[in-house]
Formats: structure tokens, sequence, C-alpha cells
């Protein structure tokens, strides 16, 4: 984007990372990165320097949650920044769920760092100092931070605050237009832009603003942007995209954008080698790792391109590294090895880590279930299925694994078998139920007549009639 984009530092709690993220993505749409930890706090890095970095940031975006004001870390972090002389103008503050107005509330945080401090310096009064330098610091941090609270809450309490939900209803346009980094306020009305419904409608008013002022980067981002995202048109976005870069060649969003345009328009080279550009620019940064870990094994799944998987694994596990949270790195991870490379044991022990982290996921219980029950270990599979019920208790797919794996290990085929009757009557457009059904049913059961009946049932109901009739034909000749 703009050489004067501000940088700005975001402060927060990971209790609020859901939320935190909604903040991030309002700002990459107007071209603006945040420092955060998750993307910039790379593996083995100094925690330390990261937060007294917050000083060299333009602005520091405050998330002010019940959770914040009681984390070492993020006071810290505010601590640090207070150090600057304009720091007041520099703070970007939005709270949520939290009363700091009223002076019992305040006073409940005071109360929580007094007796945290007293209660640290009295298990620090019973152990060797010189065996506890550490804690003698974390210690010292502590009490500075009980006896700087109540300013702090003091200080919040005369700014003019905003809450996380009136922000984001509006598209956070209080925080763009208190930063006026556009006479115009463009960023603004790209939000407004944004906040439409539909599509068409956003497309005809960032035309209109794009006529209105041709010269304007934002404008051609967020139009390029659009463009990506309609997909009736990759060719008008890839030519947006160029346009966009030949202004801003190191803009690595941009970058991403037209990779996944390339994509889209079915060249794989130049789909991978434009992301390639952007991590030459930003090669620690873990979420282009990611995407193009995904990128290489769709490119080579769909495209023939280079059949090396192995660089599609090197790619998402850099990511992994630089963010060991994210369910849907290990997700991708556990695709990769299995579609592409069969190594199931892998797969399996990357879908589990995916599950570990976000246990309401469907397909990592799918992809789990079915490795289980194929390596026989049945015991596994049954408590994985009973785990994912949990969660999707009338799930289609949870209920055709259950009746598969009632089958596979023989714990009780008749059941399997019922089990996939009562999801076809409940579920009657899974084309794929019927196939597995039919097959149960002439391999277990020798029964060509109750299969060739359900199939021709089925090819009524299902939208796939061509992929039914194929089965249906074989099953014809096999009879």
């Amino acid at each position: 984007m703009n050489n004067n984009k501000p940088s700005i530092f975001i402060s927060y709690s990971w209790n609020d990372s859901e939320k935190v993220d909604d903040i991030e993505e309002a700002f990459k749409k107007v071209g603006i990165n945040i420092t955060r930890d998750v993307n910039d706090l790379k593996y083995k890095d100094n925690l330390p320097s990261f937060m007294k970095s917050v000083r060299e940031h333009d602005y520091c975006l405050l998330f002010i949650s019940d959770a914040y004001l009681k984390s070492k870390n993020c006071l810290t972090e505010l601590i640090e920044f207070s150090k600057e002389n304009d720091f007041n103008e520099r703070l970007l503050p939005i709270f949520d769920n939290v009363d700091i107005f009223d002076p019992e509330s305040r006073i409940q945080y005071i109360e929580y760092w007094d007796n945290y401090s007293k209660k640290l310096q009295a298990q620090l009064n019973s152990t060797n100092p010189l065996k506890s330098s550490n804690e003698i610091d974390d210690a010292k941090q502590i009490e500075y931070i009980s006896l700087s609270i109540s300013d702090f809450l003091q200080l919040l309490t005369d700014t003019k605050l905003v809450s996380f939900k009136k922000c984001k209803n509006s598209n956070f346009k209080a925080i763009f237009e208190y930063l006026d980094i556009d006479k115009d306020h463009i960023k603004a009305q790209i939000l407004e832009i944004d906040s439409l419904n539909d599509l068409d409608e956003k497309e005809a008013e960032i035309e209109k603003l794009y006529i209105k002022f041709p010269d304007n980067d934002l404008i051609l981002y967020y139009k390029a942007y659009l463009e990506s995202i309609n997909r009736d048109n990759p060719k008008k976005a890839q030519i947006l995209w160029k346009d966009y870069l030949e202004r801003n060649p190191e803009d690595v969003l941009a970058l991403g954008y037209l990779s996944f345009v390339y994509k889209n328009l079915k060249q794989p080279n130049e789909a991978v080698k434009t992301l390639s550009k952007a991590l030459e620019i930003e090669p620690d940064n873990y979420v282009l790792h990611k995407n193009m870990g995904s990128l290489l094994f769709l490119v080579t799944r769909d495209f023939a391109f280079q059949k090396d998987y192995e660089k599609a694994i090197y790619h998402l596990e850099k990511a992994g590294i630089g963010n060991p949270d994210d369910h849907d790195t290990f997700y991708k991870l556990g695709e990769v090895y299995l579609q592409g490379l069969l190594a199931f044991d892998n797969a399996l022990e990357c879908y589990e880590r995916s599950i570990m982290l976000k246990p309401d996921q469907l397909m990592p219980y799918i992809h789990s279930i079915a490795i289980l029950t194929q390596k026989k270990r049945f015991k596994d599979a049954e408590e994985m299925i009973e785990k994912a019920k949990s969660y999707f208790p009338n799930n289609e797919k949870i209920l055709t694994s259950e009746a598969t794996f009632l089958i596979e290990s023989k714990k009780d085929v008749s059941k399997g078998i019922d089990l996939f009757y009562e999801i076809t009557e409940e579920f009657p457009k899974s084309f794929m139920t019927y196939i597995q059904l039919s097959k149960y049913l002439v391999e277990l059961q020798n029964d060509y007549d109750s299969a060739i009946s359900l199939l021709r049932r089925a090819k009524k109901i299902v939208d796939e009639k061509k992929y039914i009739d194929m089965y249906l034909q074989n099953l014809i000749k096999q009879k």
C-alpha cells in the first residue's frame, strides 16, 4: 500500500483471539497489516523483545477485556508503550464486555493485582534468592503493574472508548477516521462499501469511487480483491492485481491474491511463482508458508504439477512451527500425507493434532475414523466415532463412518447394514451411501437383487445419476 500507512501493534489476550481475527481482517481489507504475535513472533523468538517492539509502532491498538486486564504480558506491552511521550494520542482502545467506568469494578482489578503481587512475594520470601532470580524479576514486574493499574484504568475512563460490537457493526469506521490517513476518508468509504451484502452492488460502488480517484492504491486494491472473490472474471482480477503490483511490488497480500487468481485461471506455474515472490520478501511469514503448502498440494493433485508433495509438506510444516496452534495447518498437512503420499500414520497424527486444537470440526474425524478402521485399530476407531458424535450427533458422514466401522470390524454387520438403510431414508440425496450399501449387499450377502433395486431407487432421487447408473450397470453385468 502507500508508504505513509501507519504501523499498528495490537495488544490483546489470547482468550480474545477470534475477535482479534475480525479486527485484523478489517485492517487487511484496507491494506494495513497489523503487528500481532501469532503472525510476527516466530518460533524461539524472544518474547520480551517482541513486547518492547510496541514502542517502534505509530499506534498501539488495545483490545481491553477482563482477560486483558488480568494478563501480565498485555499490561507489560502497555507499560512499554506508555514510555513514549505522546502515547495517549497513539492509543487505539477497544473494550469488550468489561466495565471500567464503575469505581467498584476498577477496585476489583486493583485488588486482583495487589493480591497477586503479595502472594508471589510471600512465596519468594521462602525461596533462595540465588535460585530464583527470574522469578524475582517477574515479581518486580507484577508489583509495578499493581502500583500502576489504578492510573491506567483512570486513563482509560478519561478516554473516549468504543466497544468491539459497535466497531464491528460499523466496520471499524471510527478508528479509520481517527487515523485519517486519506483526506477524503477513502478507507471509511471502502468499509461502507464492504458492509453491503450484495457483491454486484459492492462492485458498482467501488467502480464509482475508482472513476473518481483512478490513482488511489486503496481503491485499486479493493477493486482487485472484489474481482478475485467473484471468480466470474479471473482474467480481469489478474489485470487489476498486476496494475496494483506495478506500484506496490512488495505487497505480499496482493501477491497472495494474484497467486490465487492464477490458480483459478489454471496457470499453476504462475501461481507458484507469484507466491514464491511473496516468500522471498517475507521468508518467515507462516501464513505464506501455509498458503504455499496448500497451493502446491492442490496444483500437484489437480494439474499434475511437478508431482512433488514433499515441497507442500515442507511449507506446511514451516507454517506449523510458526503457529503451532493453527488447527487448519495440521488438517491440510494431513490431507497431503493422506491423498498425496498415502502415508496413513503421518496423516492420522496430523488429523489428531487438528482435532486436539479444535475438536468441533468434521472432516478430521471422518479421515481419522477411516484410517483407524482401515488399519484395524477398531477400539480407537470406536472411541473416535463416539467423540465425533458428541459434536455432530446426527451427521450423515459420521453415521456413514459408524456403519462402515460396524461392518469392517465385524462388530455388528447386521446393525451396520441397517444403519446404512436408515441413512438412505434420512439423507436420501447421499449418492455415496447407496453405492457403499450396494457394495456390502453383494460382498456380504451376495444379494444382487436388493443392491440393484437400491440403485434404481437412488437413480430417481440423487443428482449424481451418472455415477449411480455406472455402478448399476456394472452390477447388472456381474449378476
